[in-house]
């Protein structure tokens, strides 16, 4: 997929995974100092939300069997995120859709040591949308294919999807060296469980703009605007926090007293655009905004991937971006390489980081981001 010198070091969004390799095409031995920076990710808590049919009333059920469907490291297996999710409001709007607060509670109330990074709130609902005509492609759910839809979304991504080992990659999440997502939850109390999404919502809990800590002391509520079709619903829901231990003990100063790679190494933030329509051999427009944690000079390059459209299914900037001061910034054409017939067609767009900043990734590595965006293009003729 990707033609570039050095392959991808975390696999995401590669129809939907990618491998793991280096500039060689050979998969080197992950020693600890990669693992340092890779295992960063801690899963806080999954849980399953019971909508009833008249869309007033929400039950959460905590998943508490999630630890043997992940790998999941001994701060959790001995803490897990079970009493610190609520729902804050529920309003039915009257239009086929509701607002919905989630209220977060810090699960380590108190203690500094634990500061979360990057934390996301992503949510699973049954997933008819695809970026191939023929189904073959990433499935997201989308309320013109009948599902509910997460309208105020952050962003995409695919961590805890259900399809995240089947793609005979190593898994997205390295929880512990070996370990493996397993196959996915089945959300939900349905007997014959929907088609899930490979990539999914997901909103941020952030204290601060500066590196985007959740503190310890907090309790955070997010507003999801969600499109639901009548009828009682179940959906899943799972809490990912960023965080490795902090520089020096103990904690004083959040977040300068933590590494940077206590956050996230992927972008945190992709805008994608589209002005135009695709008119015969005139391409539409895509500008494509990357914001990073590791500063201007880490994003890499942008996929844009829609199997029906382009040749193996992406096409990828190659040009350096333009610096915007506080990100950067992609302008790509988007042409109609395969002719394929006029209509419309969901482009799912993410972008690549150089790891250079982290001391414990080696020089030169990348990571596909974890953060994507879907957008809709029309194909005049």
């Amino acid at each position: 997929m990707n033609k570039c010198i050095i392959l991808l070091l975390l696999p995401i969004f590669v129809g939907c995974s990618s491998a793991l390799s280096d500039s060689t095409g050979i998969t080197p031995n992950v020693n600890q100092g990669i693992r340092q920076g890779l295992d960063n990710r801690w899963l806080w808590g999954s849980y399953n939300f019971h909508l009833n049919a008249e869309h007033s009333r929400i039950d959460i059920s905590p998943l508490r069997q999630a630890q043997t469907h992940y790998n999941v490291k001994t701060l959790l297996e001995n803490g897990p995120c079970y009493n610190c999710i609520w729902i804050a409001y529920l309003k039915n709007n009257g239009d086929s859709t509701i607002n919905l607060g989630v209220a977060l509670r810090h699960p380590y109330a108190g203690n500094d040591y634990f500061t979360g990074f990057d934390v996301r709130g992503i949510v699973y609902f049954p997933s008819h949308g695809c970026n191939a005509k023929d189904g073959w492609g990433c499935h997201f759910p989308l309320a013109e294919a009948g599902d509910p839809e997460l309208l105020n979304k952050d962003g995409y991504c695919d961590i805890y999807a259900v399809e995240d080992s089947d793609q005979g990659d190593p898994p997205l999440i390295r929880y512990q060296p070996g370990g493996k997502l397993g196959g996915g939850i089945t959300w939900g109390y349905y007997s014959n469980p929907p088609q899930l999404g490979v990539v999914n919502p997901f909103k941020y809990y952030h204290c601060s703009e500066n590196r985007r800590y959740f503190s310890t002391s907090a309790v955070l509520v997010r507003d999801y605007h969600i499109y639901i079709p009548p009828g009682e619903w179940d959906f899943g829901y799972s809490i990912d926090a960023c965080w490795t231990p902090p520089l020096k003990t103990p904690v004083t100063k959040v977040p300068d007293d933590f590494p940077i790679w206590a956050n996230g190494m992927e972008n945190y933030r992709l805008d994608a655009e589209l002005t135009g329509e695709i008119d015969g051999d005139k391409p539409a427009t895509l500008t494509v905004d990357v914001y990073s944690h590791l500063g201007n000079d880490a994003p890499y390059y942008v996929i844009v991937k829609n199997y029906d459209m382009f040749q193996y299914g992406f096409i990828q900037t190659n040009g350096p971006p333009i610096d915007m001061g506080d990100h950067v910034r992609w302008i790509i054409d988007v042409p109609n390489m395969n002719k394929v017939e006029p209509g419309w067609y969901w482009l799912l767009v993410s972008s690549t980081v150089k790891l250079d900043k982290y001391p414990v990734i080696p020089h030169g590595y990348e990571v596909h981001a974890a953060v994507g965006q879907f957008v809709k293009v029309h194909v005049v003729s």
